[in-house]
């Protein structure tokens, strides 16, 4: 038997929560193993800027949040995007603004 969730970490809580946004079809070894080079990609490449000197943020990250009031994205690599520096991530957190605006506006 697990704990309350609220005694658990922060790391432990996150487990959980990929666990559940997580569906049966992206269990298989196949798209585990595409979610794992989604982010080893985004390590390779920031490690290459890193090398070539090049001071640039690169993050793999959701495109449909896993938790939010109306939505719920899921644990699949089509739903992961890599973002390279700061114009890419502000292009990235606008997108998602002007998504959570659209849904606002139509669920108001």
């Amino acid at each position: 038997m697990q704990p309350p969730v609220e005694q658990l970490n922060a790391r432990e809580q996150r487990a959980i929560m990929l666990e559940q946004q997580t569906p049966s079809y992206a269990l298989t070894s196949k798209a585990r193993r595409a979610i794992d080079l989604k982010y080893r990609r985004a390590k390779h490449l920031r490690q290459a800027f890193r090398d070539a000197g090049i001071d640039v943020h690169v993050t793999t990250r959701v495109i449909v949040p896993y938790q939010h009031r109306y939505v719920s994205g899921l644990n699949v690599e089509s739903n992961l995007q890599t973002v390279v520096g700061k114009e890419a991530l502000g292009k990235f957190i606008s997108l998602q603004l002007k998504a959570k605006k659209a849904l606002e506006a139509r669920n108001a």
